[in-house]
């Protein structure tokens, strides 16, 4: 039984809950501590001093203290791990804490600090020169005023993530700067958190989230190369892919080129790909896609015309990319799967499986596109299972890039952030789904701060072309319902986060993709309370945040299993059967969603024909 001698509040140990524990360690450390607590194996006594230094006398011959003004990583501990790592007796007795605080102070005293949304924008300067030496402070401000991009999220843990560095900085207890996670290998508190603290300044007080800079300079307009490329997509749409000149392939190679040196990088990555589609469409290559011409043509149009306005409604960095995202060689490195999804295309279907770099934090991609029988063949397409079950990396098959940890050794990340292997051997791994591992702003920590990055987004032609920059991965506390909607064809289930906040799971039925759905509402139905992480790529509803999931972790007698409803095939119950499925009700096409993808197939077969034989048709 732990027992206390004096009832004094420590705001920073009530603030930490076990995801910040977790961030702080690691899951097998908290998990073990509480462990330790609910199981009686050990018992503390714990004694709080009138300076609030909290020291804990475990039975095991252990004596934890954590001073005020410290943080945990910094605390004593009599063991030998102490000052090499944050040890389970300290992890412990933090928990511990926590339990002796709801039963000796008052229910308002025992609250934790961190039930609310908080703005880290009102650390003072004085707070941040406290941990910070003078020069330290000056040369970060410096770097500040120099221009820095910086989407920010208020919420229960504020994140603020700086573009031009690659780092993300989540602060976990506030208005305490020292405890604070970043992707660097710096000690908390690291020097990018005072450009944080600047960023979060500027951000307007009625907002929960935005994307501020500190200083805005307007670049320089290339206007020679942006006249030359206008010219060359004058010509591609006059004479269509199809009568298109390899002289004019040759030009936009080297205005590719010209993109990139002159650092509009994502417009010469776009160039690059439209000379990928034409090889495509010369080989006769099945994989070649008008629509994603259209797009592509598209897109860069609108790049263009933004960066000859000179706009600063959206940054310069997200219109243009910048250093971070230049094609870049890929050393040794662990990835770890994070499920993979599917966009069904007019003639084919695109497969794509998501991982993160667990050093880095990087996400890359692997996008496989798979076109349909030709529509004279006596062939039905595949199934989304069967495609993925096909050799996507090194032999292995894509539904296991998604379900498990790669070892690589070399490779390439292109601009749009797609792996390319190199020809060293790539292993796969079983991984044991110990997401707390993942790095932000991809695992958030909350529905909250999804919510508030994504309404903080430009339209997607105008923001980084990265293909896993609207996936999310985020802790679950469970599932309050779970149906499949005969009306919408598609499973919904309601989850919450551990605030209490709510998200809707919706995952459509697609009769390529019915034994992924059947496997997910099996999931969802029989397992509500063990749910554990949900990955998927968002978009807004009429009543809040929807993920779109690409792979659910849930937790079974200690075990975790990953479902992916896209490509996971189904042998157990069937909850939707042949009769069921048959007496759906058919949806009649939104005219309004079904319009835009029209417009780009009509766009597509112009390109590909060429407006000048197009006219003459007509």
């Amino acid at each position: 039984m732990v027992d206390g001698q004096k009832m004094l509040r420590r705001d920073d140990l009530l603030a930490l809950d076990d995801d910040d524990l977790v961030a702080l360690s690691n899951r097998g450390v908290v998990k073990r501590s509480q462990k330790d607590l609910d199981e009686g194996k050990v018992t503390g006594d714990i004694t709080v001093a009138d300076d609030g230094t909290v020291t804990v006398v475990w039975s095991d011959e252990v004596t934890c203290t954590l001073p005020p003004g410290v943080t945990i990583a910094d605390s004593q501990c009599t063991c030998p791990k102490s000052g090499i790592e944050i040890c389970r007796h300290l992890v412990r007795s933090v928990l511990a804490y926590r339990a002796w605080a709801a039963e000796n102070l008052s229910e308002d005293e025992a609250a934790a600090p961190a039930s609310e949304t908080w703005d880290p924008g009102a650390i003072t300067d004085e707070m941040l020169a406290e941990h910070y030496k003078k020069a330290k402070l000056t040369t970060q401000r410096k770097k500040f005023e120099a221009g820095q991009v910086i989407e920010l999220v208020r919420s229960f843990n504020p994140t603020a993530r700086l573009h031009n560095l690659g780092l993300t900085v989540r602060f976990l207890v506030p208005g305490d700067i020292r405890y604070t996670r970043c992707e660097c290998d710096e000690p908390m508190p690291c020097s990018h958190v005072p450009l944080a603290v600047w960023g979060f300044r500027l951000l307007a007080d009625d907002q929960i989230s935005g994307i501020v800079e500190s200083h805005v300079e307007v670049q320089p307009v290339p206007v020679e190369t942006l006249d030359a490329v206008a010219e060359t997509l004058d010509d591609l749409a006059e004479l269509g892919l199809s009568g298109v000149s390899p002289v004019v392939i040759e030009r936009l190679k080297r205005l590719s080129a010209a993109c990139a040196t002159e650092g509009l990088v994502w417009p010469g990555a776009i160039l690059e790909d439209i000379v990928n589609e034409y090889e495509r469409y010369s080989q006769h290559d099945s994989r070649f896609s008008p629509t994603s011409l259209a797009e592509l043509v598209g897109e860069l149009m609108i790049r263009i015309r933004a960066i000859r306005g000179e706009t600063t409604t959206v940054p310069s960095l997200f219109v243009r990319g910048g250093e971070n995202d230049r094609p870049k060689s890929i050393g040794t490195a662990q990835l770890v799967g994070l499920g993979c999804g599917v966009t069904i295309q007019r003639d084919g279907a695109r497969l794509t499986a998501y991982l993160q770099d667990l050093e880095t934090g990087i996400v890359v991609a692997l996008p496989r596109r798979y076109p349909d029988p030709k529509p004279d063949s006596s062939q039905e397409p595949l199934a989304f299972w069967q495609l993925a079950g096909r050799s996507a990396l090194k032999d292995i098959p894509l539904h296991t890039v998604g379900a498990r940890q790669l070892l690589i050794k070399g490779g390439r990340r292109t601009a749009n952030y797609s792996y390319t292997a190199g020809r060293q051997p790539v292993s796969a791994q079983p991984q044991k789904y110990q997401w707390d591992r993942l790095h932000p702003p991809v695992l958030a920590a909350d529905f909250r701060e999804i919510w508030g990055r994504h309404i903080a987004q430009p339209p997607a032609s105008l923001r980084p072309r990265r293909l896993g920059e609207d996936l999310a991965v985020c802790a679950v506390a469970g599932v309050e319902e779970a149906v499949f909607d005969t009306v919408n064809q598609a499973v919904m289930a309601v989850v919450t986060d551990a605030n209490g906040e709510q998200a809707l799971l919706h995952h459509p039925y697609t009769t390529r993709g019915h034994q992924g759905v059947e496997a997910l509402l099996w999931w969802l139905k029989h397992h509500p309370d063990d749910l554990r992480y949900v990955s998927g790529q968002i978009e807004p509803g009429r009543s809040g945040l929807i993920i779109n999931p690409l792979a659910l972790v849930f937790e079974v007698a200690g075990e975790r299993h990953m479902v992916q409803p896209w490509v996971d095939t189904w042998s157990g119950d069937t909850t939707l059967d042949a009769r069921s499925l048959a007496d759906l009700p058919s949806l009649a096409r939104d005219p309004i969603r079904a319009y835009p993808a029209a417009v780009l197939d009509a766009v597509g077969e112009l390109l590909l024909i060429g407006l000048g034989l197009s006219l003459i048709h007509i």
